[in-house]
């Protein structure tokens, strides 16, 4: 899965590589390549495989 700015996609904030299948909840962290400073609209993309259903995100 790639995380970028909506508005700029080519910029890359973090990449994240989801394993596993299934129903169950699993929780992935990664660190960001680019710090934000306010709100963005973000676009999420999967990269390969099965379909990902995302209920949230959080950044610290």
């Amino acid at each position: 899965m790639r995380i970028a700015k909506a508005d700029r996609p080519e910029e890359i904030l973090a990449d994240l590589k989801i394993m596993g299948a299934g129903g169950e909840w699993q929780e992935v962290e990664t660190g960001l390549r680019n710090s934000l400073v306010g709100v963005h609209d973000l676009q999420i993309s999967l990269l390969e495989g099965d379909p990902l259903e995302i209920d949230w995100l959080s950044f610290q």
